[in-house]
């Protein structure tokens, strides 16, 4: 996973985390992950190389909706 691809990841989280409830975020990992999964296998990568860039996905992702989440909570 590029810095690139988890920056937009972050920015994703927090826009999911400023204005949703965390039922949202489920839905939300589930896509990241599987779109890291497609991507790594299209690109043709190993096992391992595809498992970690998405679990790196989808914790980037919870990271960006728990910052939307404070800073909503800390305005709010």
């Amino acid at each position: 996973m590029t810095p690139k691809l988890a920056i937009i990841d972050v920015l994703a989280g927090i826009a999911l985390g400023l204005r949703y409830k965390v039922v949202v975020l489920i839905r939300a990992v589930v896509v990241v992950m599987l779109f890291a999964m497609i991507v790594g296998i299209a690109r043709g990568d190993r096992f391992l190389s595809i498992v970690l860039a998405m679990a790196i996905a989808g914790a980037v992702i919870q990271v960006g909706y728990l910052i939307g989440a404070q800073i909503r909570a800390t305005v709010g």
